[in-house]
C-alpha cells in the first residue's frame, strides 16, 4: 500500500478545469464493507479512501426516523450518513482546501421517496455551504473545499439531477450543465471467463470515447458481479482470469499521459497492488 497517493492531487490544478474534464478515481458502493464476500465491495473506510486519493463516492441510504443509513441493498453497513460520511469528509476538507469530493446519492429502499427527499434536503441546508448542491456540474474553483451532490433519487430539485439512471446499461443522462454518460453494467450473466471479457469491453469503449472528447461527464463503473462471481473476484480476479483492476491498470499504461477518462469507479481500487488509484491521478498531468 505504500504506493497509493497522497490527499492534494487536486490542489495543484486549475481552478478553471471542470470536474468532467478530469480523471477521477472512485468507489462504488463506497461503504460496504460488511456482509459478506457477496455484498462487500470496499476494504478501505471513507476516511481511508479520502486520504488515498479517492474523489467519487457512490453511497446507497435508506431512510428511518430522521436518519439516513448505509446500505449495500438489505445490508446494514451499520453506518449513519452524516455521523459516517459527511463528517469525516467535511473534516478532511477543512485540512486539504484544494480538493473536492463528489457523493452521488441513491435510495436504497422504495416507497416514502417524498420523505426521504425533504429530509436530505433539510440535511444539505443544514449543512451548507459544505455541499455544492446546484444542477450543473462545476469547475474546480466552485467545489474545492465542499461535498458536490450528484443525486440519483426524484422529488427534489438539489444536486446534479440523475434520477433517470438505467440499471444495468449504458447511457446517457441530460443535465442542466451538460450530460452524463454512464456505463454501469454490472449484472455478469455467466462464471468468469467470458464475462469478464464482456464487461471490460464495456469499460473500454467507454474510456476510449472518454478519451475522444472533451464534452459530457463519463462514469465509468468496472464493478460488476454474479451469482457465480463476487466483486473482489472480478475487481482482483481469479487464477488465470485478470481482473477488472488489473486490466484497467494496463489499459492506463497503454494510454498517453494527460488524457482524461472521466470518473472512475472500482471496487476494491487498492487491488492488484496499490498502483491504480495513482495511475488514474497520473492521467491528469501532462
Amino acid at each position: 500500500m505504500s504506493s497509493l497517493p497522497g490527499p492534494d492531487w487536486m490542489a495543484s490544478l486549475d481552478g478553471g478545469t471542470g470536474i468532467w474534464e478530469l480523471t477521477v478515481p472512485g468507489t462504488h458502493n463506497s461503504a460496504a464493507r460488511r456482509g459478506g464476500p457477496r455484498a462487500r465491495t470496499q476494504t478501505m473506510g471513507i476516511g481511508a479512501q479520502l486520504e488515498v486519493g479517492i474523489r467519487f463516492f457512490d453511497i446507497r441510504l435508506r431512510h428511518g426516523a430522521g436518519v439516513f443509513r448505509l446500505y449495500h441493498g438489505r445490508v446494514d453497513q451499520r453506518l449513519e450518513f452524516e455521523a459516517g460520511v459527511v463528517d469525516p469528509m467535511a473534516a478532511f476538507l477543512e485540512r486539504h482546501p484544494g480538493e473536492a469530493v463528489v457523493v452521488c446519492v441513491r435510495q436504497e429502499d422504495r416507497g416514502n421517496e417524498g420523505r426521504f427527499a425533504g429530509d436530505f434536503e433539510a440535511l444539505a441546508g443544514r449543512r451548507a455551504p459544505g455541499f455544492y448542491t446546484a444542477p450543473e456540474p462545476p469547475r474546480l474553483a466552485q467545489a474545492r473545499g465542499r461535498i458536490v451532490l450528484v443525486r440519483r433519487f426524484a422529488g427534489s430539485a438539489i444536486g446534479i439531477p440523475a434520477a433517470g439512471w438505467r440499471n444495468d446499461a449504458t447511457f446517457r443522462m441530460p443535465t442542466p450543465g451538460g450530460v452524463l454518460c454512464v456505463e454501469d453494467e454490472w449484472e455478469l450473466a455467466g462464471p468468469l471467463p467470458g464475462q469478464m471479457a464482456a464487461k471490460w469491453s464495456a469499460v473500454a469503449r467507454h474510456l476510449d470515447e472518454a478519451a475522444a472528447t472533451t464534452t459530457g461527464w463519463y462514469l465509468t463503473f468496472t464493478s460488476a458481479t454474479s451469482d457465480f462471481s463476487f466483486p473482489r473476484a472480478v475487481a482482483g480476479g481469479t487464477p488465470g482470469v485478470d481482473g477488472m483492476n488489473r486490466r484497467l491498470l494496463d489499459y492506463l499504461g497503454r494510454r498517453p499521459a494527460g488524457e482524461r477518462l472521466g470518473t472512475v469507479v472500482m471496487d476494491f481500487p487498492e487491488l492488484p497492488d496499490g498502483r491504480l488509484i495513482q495511475g488514474l491521478i497520473d492521467a491528469n498531468r501532462p
